[in-house]
């Protein structure tokens, strides 16, 4: 876990550091693979869905979902996330200084 918590913190200082724009979607691997991480130590377990289906509130980014929710690994069908939905924003650039 403590290389995922690296990479999220670096990885993105790194892209930001190339001089190319930063969308968002960009860091949406480096986020799911820490929510992941975290939530797989959790018990029950926790893991996220990347953009989810408007159900009526809108598209968020990430839901967030109990193991119990799953169905041989695969979330079931037009399913709320349990415990809740994440919405990504970036940050002001003068995070990066």
């Amino acid at each position: 876990m403590k290389q995922v918590v690296e990479a999220y913190f670096t990885d993105p200082r790194l892209m930001h550091g190339s001089g190319s724009a930063i969308d968002e979607r960009l860091l949406y691997v480096l986020l799911a693979n820490l929510l992941n991480a975290v939530g797989g130590a959790l018990r029950p377990k926790v893991f996220c869905v990347q953009d989810l289906a408007n159900q009526g509130a809108g598209h968020p980014d990430f839901g967030l979902y109990t193991i119990r929710q799953a169905q041989k690994g695969k979330v079931k069908m037009v399913q709320k996330p349990e415990l809740g939905a994440i919405e990504v924003r970036l940050v002001d650039g003068r995070v990066w200084r």
